[in-house]
């Protein structure tokens, strides 16, 4: 392989090690990025003029327009908005079935570190999908096989990173 054939799978590699992190901590990777957001928004709001109570210009104020080019400005500027809003935009395109599953292995990656062997996620994965399907579905066997627990894991995160990079193509086509 060439070098730069290497740096494209070395790259590839990255964007599918990223796209998994987001998914299995995409609440609490969302709310601090929402918090540092509304934080940094808090912070670069003009100071109001102290003397007459308001600004000191005597034209009308665009304070939601202001605020909707900053936080535009705000997620322009870090990576994670576009990783945050592929993996958005997955969890919508699925059905309730791998919505299921995708929760069954957030939780797997949180609890089953405490198992040992060989990658217990699959093994904590499917029982909990199990259980859950069992839960939500009349006369229907969630059980499944690793080869399939797996399977769907990389769907999923491939789904994740081509909507990335459709986002980030079509961001670009537009600037």
């Amino acid at each position: 392989m060439e070098n730069n054939d290497q740096e494209i799978v070395d790259c590839m590699r990255e964007d599918r090690r990223i796209a998994e992190n987001y998914i299995l901590n995409y609440t609490v990777l969302k709310k601090e990025y929402e918090s540092g957001k509304a934080e940094w928004m808090e912070k670069s709001r003009p100071p109001a003029d102290t003397n007459t109570g308001g600004s000191k210009s005597n034209l009308p104020g665009h304070p939601v327009e202001d605020a909707a080019i900053k936080s535009a400005e705000y997620d322009a500027d870090h990576s994670e908005y576009l990783w945050l809003k592929a993996v958005g935009i997955a969890f919508r395109t699925f059905d309730a079935k791998r919505r299921i599953y995708i929760a069954c292995r957030q939780r797997a990656e949180h609890d089953a570190n405490q198992w040992r062997g060989r990658k217990s996620w699959v093994v904590y994965t499917q029982m909990s999908y199990d259980e859950e399907i069992k839960k939500h579905f009349i006369n229907l066997n969630g059980w499944m096989s690793e080869r399939t627990v797996r399977r769907w894991w990389r769907q999923i995160i491939d789904r994740v990173v081509e909507i990335h990079l459709r986002i980030k193509k079509f961001n670009s086509d537009t600037v």
